[in-house]
Parts: C-alpha cells; structure tokens; sequence
C-alpha cells in the first residue's frame, strides 16, 4: 500500500483541536495522539498496516505525519480532517518495482504492431 508524508498545522483543524483540548494541556504528545487517533479513525487500527509516525519540525508549529492508505478516498479523508498539506507520496521498493513492471506492460501495449 503507499504512504504518504504529510504536514500538519497544530493550530487549524477542528478534529485536531478538539481531541487536543480534551486531554488537557496542548502538549506535543497530546497533538502526535491526536494525529494518530484522526488517522485511525478513518483507517481502522488494523494490526497488518505499519504504524503512523509523527515528527514535529522544529518550530512546533507544525506536526509531519508518515501513514499507510488503502486508496485515495481515504488518505484525502486524513488529509481533510488534519487539514494538511504538502503531501508526498511514497512507496516501498517492491511497489516501485511493480509499478514500474505495469508502466512498462501498458505502454508496450500502446505501441503500434508493425504490419509487415
């Protein structure tokens, strides 16, 4: 499944100030929970999927958080509710090779057949 790399304003989203509010003091940790918690509310806490990280960069003003989606519907649902941006998707090495084997096969496809 891909990943996504993405920021995440600690001041602007409801869902985030919300959940932040309700566990007492906006602490850091409070908002990587927090991040986490929106999160697996639309994906579900399925055990096989590879956990959320969160980092914060270095003014505290904004939170990056690295997870797994199943399709795009989902990862904009994430996006939406932590009002992030700056996305960048990425794969693992396998889904690079596969998705480079599928480029290869369609436009192999595309390609006239030579009549002779």
């Amino acid at each position: 499944m891909p990943w996504s790399w993405v920021r995440v304003p600690t001041g602007t989203s409801p869902a985030l100030s919300t959940c932040v509010a309700s566990k007492g003091p906006p602490t850091r940790q409070a908002y990587a929970d927090c991040i986490i918690e929106i999160i697996n509310a639309r994906r579900g806490e399925d055990l096989r999927r590879s956990p959320i990280e969160v980092k914060f960069e270095a003014n505290g003003r904004r939170a990056r958080a690295l997870f797994e989606w199943a399709d795009h519907t989902e990862k904009h649902w994430i996006m939406f509710a932590l009002h992030a941006s700056d996305a960048i998707d990425l794969l693992t090495l396998e889904e690079a090779d596969l998705l480079e084997e599928r480029e290869k096969r369609f436009l192999e496809q595309q390609e006239p057949e030579s009549t002779s």
